[in-house]
């Protein structure tokens, strides 16, 4: 596992390593249960888009409540301090759609555009926590970084 340089104090979790801890059955659950031990008190960075995509893929594989479930703790941990959730707006809509452009080869989808528009702004974390290869293009630290 790449270590943890806690840069700020802050991570930003990806919807994969919130949908792997929540799905035991996940192929990447037992890392991301050891990661976010890990991780600790260190505050959580994500976007309501993650939010959103992480509740969908839970509910649609596992259930409604459970994707309840993880809204109910999401939320109770940002209203504790413990998550901060960045909100996508009309400002991003540009810079998200230069972003996909640019990556063309690459596979992303609108949510990640937009977790690697906000990661590359001034004091963004620079820890991602992800099992997705194209949070690289961020240049941040990956965790857990054996995805290459």
């Amino acid at each position: 596992m790449t270590t943890i340089s806690t840069v700020g104090n802050r991570v930003f979790v990806d919807t994969g390593a919130y949908y792997a801890f929540i799905d035991r059955d996940d192929r990447y659950h037992r890392k991301a249960a050891g990661v976010f031990e890990a991780i600790g008190n260190i505050r959580q960075v994500t976007t309501d888009l993650v939010v959103s995509e992480c509740f969908s893929l839970v509910r649609y594989r596992l259930g409604l409540s459970q994707a309840l479930s993880f809204l109910d703790k999401i939320y109770a941990a940002r209203d504790k301090g413990f998550v901060s959730i960045a909100y996508h707006g009309p400002e991003h809509e540009r810079e998200v759609r230069e972003l996909l452009a640019r990556f063309a080869d690459q596979r992303l989808s609108y949510v990640d555009a937009f977790s690697l528009v906000l990661l590359n702004k001034k004091g963004a974390p620079k820890d991602v926590f992800t099992f997705d290869r194209h949070f690289y293009l961020a240049k941040c630290n990956i965790i857990p970084g054996d995805l290459r």
